[in-house]
């Protein structure tokens, strides 16, 4: 439970505050985040976080990597023979060595919208 400002009354004049962007995290998974206007949805109390498993991390079989995550890969894998996929739009960084994949599959959304994997600090894909 937490208590946000809605206004703050100075002399009878009501400064409002709005667009609270309310976060739930946990590792392992993917942060869902959401906006409020509690000017606007006043006492909204059947809010709901969904928090989904992240893809940036490798658990077993084909790995399929979400680029929208802006995932950090920072921890070496053995992805044992399976594929690697990462699609949809925004960035990957590498810092880790991923090793013994059999194919790797990187596309954007469109020729605008791309995604973007850079290998860093000596880490990366290495087959």
């Amino acid at each position: 439970r937490q208590e946000v400002t809605d206004y703050v009354n100075r002399a009878g004049v009501r400064d409002f505050y709005s667009n609270y962007t309310i976060n739930a995290s946990k590792t392992g998974y993917v942060t869902d985040n959401n906006i409020w206007n509690f000017t606007i949805q006043t006492n909204k109390i059947d809010d709901w976080f969904t928090l989904l498993t992240s893809t940036c991390t490798y658990v077993s079989g084909d790995w399929d990597i979400n680029c929208s995550e802006g995932c950090i890969i920072d921890t070496n894998y053995d992805v044992g023979g399976n594929d690697i996929s990462i699609i949809g739009e925004g960035n990957v960084v590498v810092s880790a060595n991923i090793t013994h994949y059999n194919k790797l599959h990187i596309e954007g959304i469109d020729q605008t919208k791309i995604c973007r994997v850079t290998c860093i600090d000596g880490g990366c894909f290495k087959s």
